[in-house]
């Protein structure tokens, strides 16, 4: 799994990229559903990709830097 922004209707969201573990296809989760989106809808094949709680957390811990540097980005271009 990995992290990507996306541009979304001119706004870039912050995405997690995981793989399904029956297809190899791609699943798109954006960050702000990600603690809500276990287990994880491939929309290939239906098949769900379940997500421990230690798989959880240590995808989270290795994400926070990249989406405190993007939220930081954000807050500054806001700034007048």
């Amino acid at each position: 799994m990995h992290l990507e922004f996306h541009k979304i209707a001119e706004e870039e969201v912050p995405t997690v990229i995981a793989q399904c573990d029956a297809c190899g296809g791609v699943i798109h989760i954006p960050e702000r559903d990600f603690l809500l989106s276990r287990p994880l809808d491939c929309t290939s094949c239906h098949h769900q990709r379940y997500l421990s709680y230690r798989e959880y957390v240590t995808l989270a811990d290795a994400f926070a830097a990249q989406l405190l540097n993007y939220t930081v980005a954000r807050w500054n271009r806001g700034k007048p």
